[in-house]
């Protein structure tokens, strides 16, 4: 059980692991779960467990697979990046581009384009795809205001 209700329940900067790293059978009850430019190589995790609410910050978390039986189809994990892409409300489009890559580096590519919810346009601006076309995201420094939907179709 982690806990910390002053700040950090897990805060791990630079981490590096070589091999497994195991994010199950973890109980955050309180605190923050921050995971600043740490490197893993297989990440085998229970989606669950990250705690949600801007409580998990993985804006650098890099993962070379997801593997054993983490969950690798594009709902779960999008239902995952939606508690852990965001920093006091900003929208941090980091871990899904690494959701994204590491999907499709290790045979999912579909499920890789459907875990993207981000295109950059050509003048560089963010749009996410909608079933109603393409919807404009903020980008990182601005707050996220009002329902946002950005979900492949």
């Amino acid at each position: 059980m982690l806990a910390n209700c002053a700040g950090h329940a897990f805060f791990a900067p630079r981490l590096k692991v070589g091999a497994d790293f195991f994010w199950q059978n973890v109980t955050v009850t309180e605190g923050r779960v921050h995971l600043p430019p740490a490197h893993v190589g297989d990440l085998v995790d229970e989606l669950r467990i990250w705690p949600g609410g801007g409580r998990t910050c993985l804006d650098g978390f890099i993962y070379d697979r997801i593997t054993r039986d983490a969950p690798m189809d594009a709902a779960t994990r999008l239902t995952w990046l939606d508690r852990v892409s965001t920093l006091n409300r900003r929208f941090l489009p980091q871990p899904h581009a690494r959701s994204a890559g590491t999907l499709a580096r290790v045979g999912h590519e579909a499920e890789a384009g459907r875990s993207w919810p981000i295109s950059l346009g050509a003048q560089g601006g963010r749009g996410g795809r909608t079933a109603g076309g393409v919807a404009s995201l903020p980008c990182p420094s601005m707050p996220l205001t009002g329902s946002l939907a950005a979900r492949p179709i």
